[in-house]
């Protein structure tokens, strides 16, 4: 085995051998054994749903814009079809004067 890879191999041994003897470096606990913060603010968790607060929040905001297009999307076609159905009456009317002179 050449020197370099003995050296590579014996820094990652020091270094799992570190993080795995020293756990308080990776999660620090504040009084009582909970994390740091913990006692501040009042904690509602998901709340039965099948996904965190946030997430929800964020699916409900992308659903509202999805219904907003939907809806802008319905309103821009029933207002070219009334239009349509405006331009129609018109060519009718004057066909029907047409036919009256």
């Amino acid at each position: 085995m050449s020197r370099m890879s003995r050296n590579l191999i014996w820094v990652m041994v020091v270094g799992i051998s570190l993080c795995l003897l020293s756990p308080n470096a990776i999660a620090k606990k504040g009084e009582g054994g909970a994390p740091p913060g913990w006692s501040k603010g009042e904690k509602k968790g998901w709340q039965g749903a099948d996904m965190p607060p946030g997430l929800a929040k964020k699916d409900a905001e992308k659903a509202q814009r999805q219904a907003d297009k939907e809806a802008r999307k319905a309103e821009k076609e029933a207002k070219k079809k009334a239009k349509q159905a405006e331009k129609e009456a018109r060519k009718k009317s004057k066909e029907a004067e047409k036919k009256a002179d």
